[in-house]
């Protein structure tokens, strides 16, 4: 991260440098050919840039936006639970079933669903609970349609350890393994707060070159330089349309 004094004195000569023909000496652009004839004038004063206080502060990450960042991953991830074959479902657990329409028992479907999430129905939710592996309920999905629903695994929530972690196989870009719990939440506070710097960098920025500029006096641009200017851009736009041409005439 660019201290602030640095950042403003680097503004500052930006701007000094995106003046042409503004200041002491004109530049030269190799396109500008009589840009060695205007008469040298100044016409931007900078006004004081040194110790700017933006009143920009930096946000830093806390354990607890870690930790909800972590479980979003992890429910991503599928969540933490441990397959019990013989647990009754519970609110909070997650079941794999399958279900398929009454009317069409071919559109078979398996997937997850977690109870108490309505996952695909609270009249689903409200049907699988207190069944077991290899029972058969019924219930309308969102769409109200009936459906048939068997209950394949139950799995309950379990604690979120090094072992499910290493069972994740995660690796970084760097090749970097987070193969435990405190990697895993140090890299995702670093990934946040790269974000916050990012963001934070480019506020200060804008809000520097807001006032560097609201500071700055300014004067007419000499009429040489307007000029010269003018030229340039008719030259190009000459050179533009007869590249055009020329390109219209091959392919003819």
């Amino acid at each position: 991260m660019k201290n602030l004094k640095v950042q403003t004195a680097l503004l500052a000569a930006g701007m000094l440098l995106c003046i042409s023909g503004c200041g002491d000496k004109a530049s030269d652009t190799g396109e500008m050919e009589n840009a060695e004839n205007i008469v040298p004038v100044s016409c931007v004063t900078l006004g004081d840039y040194k110790g700017v206080e933006t009143g920009l502060s930096l946000k830093v990450i806390t354990d607890e936006e870690v930790d909800e960042q972590m479980n979003m991953f992890i429910k991503d991830q599928g969540g933490v639970y441990k397959n019990n074959p013989e647990e009754v479902a519970k609110e909070g657990y997650r079941l794999i079933i399958a279900y398929s329409p009454k009317d069409n028992p071919f559109q078979m479907q398996e997937v997850y669903t977690y109870l108490g999430e309505a996952t695909i129905s609270e009249d689903f939710d409200n049907a699988l609970i207190g069944k077991k592996v290899g029972d058969t309920v019924e219930a309308n999905d969102k769409d109200g349609n009936l459906c048939s629903i068997t209950v394949e695994s139950v799995d309950i929530p379990t604690e979120l350890n090094d072992e499910f972690i290493k069972s994740l196989e995660i690796t970084t870009t760097d090749g970097v393994v987070l193969d435990t719990l405190s990697l895993l939440k140090d890299d995702i506070k670093d990934y946040l707060q790269d974000e916050e710097n990012v963001k934070y960098n480019k506020e200060q920025t804008k809000k520097v070159s807001e006032i560097v500029i609201s500071n700055c006096t300014f004067e007419e641009i000499p009429q040489e330089t307007t000029n010269l200017f003018k030229q340039v851009i008719e030259r190009n736009i000459e050179d533009t349309l007869k590249t055009a041409e020329e390109g219209t005439t091959r392919d003819d």
